[in-house]
């Protein structure tokens, strides 16, 4: 579940930490929000963004990746 109001990555903005989490490796990779949005757009929605997920470690996709949020970043 994503907190509210956050459905887009125009929603999380420049500021906030994307963290991709595998779990059935225990991965963890932070995704730079700057180049998702240049990449995809700010419209971009969260589900979609999960739906292209793959870990690089066990190859597992995005079923069991989840997306965590942190607040701000300089």
């Amino acid at each position: 579940m994503q907190p509210s109001g956050l459905t887009t990555l125009g929603d999380l903005g420049t500021r906030q930490v994307v963290v991709a989490f595998c779990e059935p490796c225990n991965r963890f990779a932070t995704l730079n929000t700057r180049s998702l949005i240049a990449r995809y757009s700010e419209r971009f929605t969260l589900a979609e963004l999960k739906a292209r997920l793959c870990c690089t470690r066990c190859g597992t996709r995005s079923r069991t990746i989840r997306i965590v949020y942190s607040i701000g970043r300089d």
